[in-house]
């Protein structure tokens, strides 16, 4: 099933869950960029679900909604309260697939995996590709969508593309046709609670056009 470029149509009101059981695959970095680009279309929060709570220290001093929330009853009640009362409702998920990553998946509307190209990161990323389908078969709507997304990326390397092959075939989750290309900036912005749509140059701009690119095909101009 070649799934590759498809759009995502998400409505107002829903709830975006970013999770991988592999940590360092990008998760937080995407949250906080796809928090600031929601921001701009509409009353956001953005929840914290990870106990090193990097989200939260990332957006210490920014105009922001962020709360932390690592309980995964109360998780699962405040993202859906929470979705009445916002645009957006993001979940930034901890490397692992603890009982409220499973919460954060079920109560979703689209799950975002990032997955960096490797035998070992695509091969973890398959349980967070199980969840997805747990939580599809119980709720029997189709839901939660999962759109995967390839992180961290060299340029013409066999890795990516293997990647891509064997995303692409996947049953459970959509493959972006973004890819988001390994840049150090991704790994310097916290380091001034920053965004690559907030910093100047050139790198920051090709990097926000990453992003950009990506959550126009989750979130596009027309939602």
């Amino acid at each position: 099933m070649t799934k590759l470029g498809c759009e995502v149509l998400i409505a107002m009101g829903k709830i975006i869950a970013v999770a991988n059981q592999k940590g360092g695959t990008g998760k937080t970095s995407c949250a906080v960029h796809l928090l600031h680009w929601c921001s701009q279309r509409g009353s956001t929060l953005l929840i914290d679900a990870d106990s090193q709570e990097s989200s939260t220290r990332l957006l210490q001093g920014r105009d922001y909604n962020c709360q932390i929330e690592r309980n995964p009853e109360d998780l699962f009640e405040l993202a859906q309260e929470e979705a009445e009362n916002n645009q957006y409702v993001i979940i930034d998920c901890p490397a692992s697939l603890a009982e409220v990553t499973k919460a954060a998946i079920y109560c979703s509307e689209l799950v975002l995996v990032p997955v960096q190209p490797g035998v070992l990161d695509v091969d973890s990323a398959n349980q967070t590709f199980r969840q997805l389908k747990h939580a599809q078969k119980i709720r029997k709507d189709g839901t939660p969508k999962g759109l995967a997304f390839i992180n961290r990326a060299t340029k013409g390397t066999r890795a990516l593309s293997e990647a891509k092959e064997y995303l692409q075939q996947h049953p459970h989750v959509t493959l972006a046709k973004t890819v988001i290309y390994q840049r150090q900036l991704i790994q310097d912005a916290p380091a001034s609670r920053s965004t690559a749509f907030t910093l100047p140059g050139a790198t920051a701009k090709e990097v926000a056009g990453f992003y950009q690119s990506l959550f126009e095909e989750v979130l596009p101009h027309n939602a």
